[in-house]
């Protein structure tokens, strides 16, 4: 028997999958991705109160970045009524993407070289993409994290930095929903040290919960 938070954990991933389902029928494209994005909004504030969660872009001296669909700053962070926040203040850039296709995979890597070099707090930024699917397969997409699938074990390997195009970005979690309903929801998260880790034990929730936990 699976534990209660476990049996939690599954209920709030389902209700994500569920919620992408039922705003699928808003044809307004923007509406639709804003509703999306509240929604996850909600649902992490459920479970961490006390966060301080927005959207808007992030500034430093003249340079600022492109629009945060997702943006966890420190309880102190200047927050006026613009959506305008100092980068230094940010310890979470997320993008939300309904189908990430291979330029906003590349687009993330981009953001994520230059947040991380133009963020100067001693707590390191994290940079990521929360996706209900992908245009590609989900093979392909780990592949650009350092995984290969091995079709004769049917499994994908152990971490390979040299096949890791995306050593800027430190986590995906994707709800793999397709046209078939085969897919399953997988989360890859990144180390201090560099080193991706994959995990695909449902609920991948709780490992993606687990960033707020712990900071």
């Amino acid at each position: 028997m699976t534990s209660i938070r476990t049996q939690i954990d599954t209920y709030l991933q389902d209700m994500l999958i569920m919620q992408f389902h039922v705003s699928n029928r808003i044809d307004h494209k923007p509406t639709k991705g804003e509703l999306r994005e509240k929604f996850i909004h909600r649902m992490i504030l459920e479970q961490f109160p006390n966060l301080k969660l927005e959207s808007g872009i992030l500034c430093f001296e003249d340079w600022q970045s492109t629009q945060g669909d997702f943006l966890w700053l420190k309880d102190s962070a200047r927050v006026g009524s613009l959506k305008i926040y100092d980068l230094n203040d940010c310890k979470m850039f997320m993008e939300v993407k309904s189908c990430a296709t291979a330029p906003e995979l590349r687009a993330i890597e981009t953001t994520g070289t230059i947040l991380k070099q133009k963020h100067s707090d001693e707590t390191p930024i994290s940079v990521g993409m929360f996706c209900y699917s992908t245009s590609a397969q989900a093979r392909t997409v780990l592949k650009k994290f350092g995984f290969q699938y091995d079709n004769e074990i049917q499994s994908y390997s152990v971490y390979q930095s040299d096949l890791d195009q995306m050593k800027h970005v430190d986590f995906l979690y994707s709800l793999n929903i397709n046209d078939d309903e085969s897919g399953t929801p997988y989360f890859v998260v990144r180390d201090y040290l560099g080193n991706c880790t994959l995990y695909q034990n449902n609920p991948v929730m709780q490992y993606f919960l687990n960033f707020f936990r712990a900071n």
